[in-house]
């Protein structure tokens, strides 16, 4: 019985929502990114689904229900007040459904399903923060991470490059 507690008593400081993709992790990047935005030894649970953003905003109700109860059991479970999206480029899911025209028009997509997923999760959690962030996808690693404009409230983190390491 005291593990149970134990574990119920947990707390993270966000939730993070990002797409399965391998190439997320290959590299230091993103953990950095999160680590400059938020500060060190900050933890986090993490919601990993194909697409993450098309699958929130256009994805079909039982795969919305289900992200959804994700997000849910974090935030209730461990108490987190941020939920922070990250989307890539270059992601399959939305490579399924449509063309892009060059860079531009993806980070244009791409920031506009932010926004629309961060509305869904403030409908559905109206007392949690939600950050936007869109990690850019270069030979099969995560170079850059550029935050989104969510207006108010929002903490905002700068862009965040990987360094080259010597």
């Amino acid at each position: 019985m005291g593990r149970i507690q134990e574990h119920i008593a947990a707390t993270c400081d966000l939730t993070l929502i990002r797409c399965m993709d391998w190439r997320m992790d290959n590299g230091p990047c993103l953990r950095h990114a999160l680590v400059n935005a938020y500060g060190p030894g900050r933890t986090f649970d993490t919601v990993s689904l194909a697409g993450s953003c098309y699958a929130l905003v256009h994805g079909e109700a039982t795969v919305r229900e289900f992200f959804l109860e994700q997000v849910s059991t974090s935030v209730s479970l461990h108490q987190s007040e941020i939920v922070a999206i990250v989307q890539h480029t270059d992601c399959g899911q939305y490579k399924k459904v449509m063309t892009f025209e060059n860079g531009a028009h993806e980070f244009h997509v791409l920031s506009d399903d932010i926004l629309s997923a961060a509305k869904i999760l403030r409908e559905h959690f109206p007392n949690v923060d939600v950050h936007g962030y869109i990690a850019l996808l270069q030979d099969d690693r995560v170079v850059q991470v550029r935050r989104t404009d969510i207006p108010n409230p929002v903490v905002a983190m700068p862009n965040v490059r990987e360094r080259a390491h010597a």
